[in-house]
């Protein structure tokens, strides 16, 4: 490519063969093999395409996004600014090219550049709403609500038919406590689109909020009859329900958003922590494994079924390994570290193991969990060895049964489990660890935490997961990449830069909110606009600050 800056010599890893079959392809054939590429994850063979591309089109915006996006993708920030930089020295007045880097940029901390580049957005175009609503988001977050006020207010001056901005400033709004006004900034932004399902969905969040229960269900039913396949809207629907108490009609509204979206891990999430409150804990483990399946990296769902059994009694907060680490988003690009993948497939797979020997539906599942504890000894060697030398008699014991798993093996297990059971919970935790006491320390009673009356769910996540506003819920993408439907903003393209599978806004979160990876597919011109919140909301989902307002009832 140009100066080959960006590339260095990747084009050398090509055969002369097939440089020379890449250079009989036209633009638009290498374009559509780049982003095929791109998808698959062949990261080598793509950047080999994206070099030649911007060589032969320096001139084409969106060969330079689309390149930067696939290497955020790839965990390759620098590659990513140097692709973005040497884009506008080719692309001076493309607004597109600075605002990707600008929210590059902040999403890498690096605030002073972005607010430069943001500034050289609106010296290109100071009509551009969507600029001014990214760069309100970036002072809000930084600490300066004030000036972002200043300019979400400004957006909907300069930019006053895009629905997108006063999403934003409603959402702003919302956020700040004044409601009635987020109601009426929600009912212009259906106004000027009446197509757009969730404006129509975060008005009537909020008019659910004011108590306008009855106004409320008229507004979910019209985002439901504008888009009958939103399972967002299903869920904000079945968790106003589940507010007002009608907690039947909730469980059928979750069962129709599964139905449209199967994947939409989200829901699943919603409706066990329905469930949870209800003292349905068996169907909430149900939901909350079915989630999981749906998608195995969700934080938020992991802890929330973790700490169910903590409030159940079977974990304290003294077994860190059934504990997950909260993962900032703002400066972080490439996904998830191998060892945090790892954290939760291992988490993932003790809650499983934990449901089945708590349920026990069959001597199936005891095999299961047998198995499952055999392969745990085996792949520690370590341990394995120190519990055949060294290890307690309950612990050889079971080892015997893990390995044999015969009838008289699953009975003998069973048995034991059981007389363990009733002396402390958290007898399963202990074992997945090989960690068996020889006693029960405490009285089992002082294990399980009481939950009698009504209690906040736990901090953090979980108000994201349930939050029925959409424009709180940042995985959701096609709710954030609807807001401005056909228009040509640069604003989309920057969000995708952001690495975060959820905010790559060409693709259905339904394979889950928040973290499944997702197809790289910009469109020709442009990608839309991240209704009027970008990817500050994905931050959401794994932080601890987000007000609870679900409640458990005993």
């Amino acid at each position: 490519m140009g100066g080959g800056r960006v590339g260095g010599s990747s084009s050398l890893g090509a055969s002369p063969r097939e440089v020379g079959r890449l250079e009989r392809k036209s633009l638009a054939q290498l374009y559509s093999l780049a982003l095929e590429l791109s998808q698959g994850g062949e990261w080598g063979r793509a950047r080999r395409v994206w070099e030649m591309l911007a060589r032969r089109s320096p001139e084409d915006g969106r060969v330079w996004l689309a390149w930067a996006k696939m290497e955020v993708a790839d965990g390759k920030v620098d590659r990513a600014r140097a692709c973005l930089s040497e884009g506008v020295q080719h692309n001076p007045d493309n607004a597109r090219l600075f605002h990707a880097w600008a929210v590059m940029e902040e999403r890498q901390g690096n605030i002073h550049k972005a607010r430069t580049l943001l500034e050289k957005c609106l010296a290109l175009d100071k009509t551009d709403g969507i600029t001014y609503q990214t760069y309100a988001l970036l002072e809000e977050r930084n600490g300066d609500p004030k000036k972002a006020s200043t300019l979400l207010n400004r957006a909907v001056e300069v930019d006053p038919m895009n629905e997108s901005v006063w999403n934003a400033l409603g959402m702003y709004e919302q956020r700040n406590g004044d409601l009635h006004s987020a109601a009426h900034k929600f009912q212009r932004a259906t106004e000027l689109n009446p197509m757009h399902c969730h404006s129509w969905q975060a008005w009537a969040c909020v008019e659910d909020r004011l108590g306008n229960h009855e106004t409320a269900r008229e507004l979910f039913q019209q985002a439901l009859h504008v888009d009958p396949h939103s399972a967002p809207a299903y869920q904000a629907f079945a968790l106003a329900e589940s507010r007002a108490g009608n907690v039947d009609h909730a469980r059928e509204l979750f069962q129709r958003a599964i139905e449209v979206e199967p994947r939409h891990a989200a829901v699943y999430h919603a409706w066990a922590c329905l469930e949870e409150s209800q003292g349905q804990f068996e169907a909430a483990r149900d939901l909350f494994e079915r989630g999981v399946r749906a998608n195995p990296m969700s934080a938020p769902m992991l802890r929330a079924w973790a700490r169910m059994e903590l409030r159940l009694g079977h974990i304290d907060d003294s077994f860190s390994d059934w504990k997950l680490g909260f993962e900032p988003h703002a400066k972080g690009y490439g996904g998830r570290s191998r060892k945090s993948r790892e954290k939760k497939e291992e988490l993932a797979e003790k809650l499983s193991m934990l449901r089945r020997l708590v349920e026990r539906k069959s001597d199936k599942d005891v095999r299961l969990v047998l198995l499952w504890l055999q392969k745990q000894a085996v792949k520690d060697k370590d341990r394995h060895r120190q519990i055949s030398e060294k290890g307690n008699t309950d612990s050889i014991n079971v080892l015997h049964w893990a390995k044999n798993r015969s009838a008289e093996d699953v009975h003998a297990f069973q048995n034991w489990f059981d007389s363990r059971y009733k002396k402390d919970r958290r007898i399963a935790a202990y074992l997945f660890g090989w960690n068996l006491p020889t006693t029960s320390p405490v009285p089992p009673e002082w294990t399980t935490l009481d939950i009698g009356g009504l209690r906040t769910l736990s901090e953090g996540d979980e108000d994201i997961v349930r939050n029925d506003n959409p424009m709180d819920y940042g995985e959701f993408v096609y709710f954030l990449g609807s807001f401005a439907d056909g228009l040509a903003s640069r604003a989309a393209l920057t969000a995708a830069l952001s690495g975060l599978t959820a905010i790559l806004l060409m693709v259905s979160v339904g394979a889950g909110l928040f973290d499944v990876a997702a197809p790289f597919n910009p469109d020709n011109q442009s990608v839309q606009a991240p209704s009027g919140v970008d990817a500050h909301l994905v931050e959401l989902h794994d932080s601890d600050e987000s007000a609870n307002f679900v409640t458990i009832e005993r």
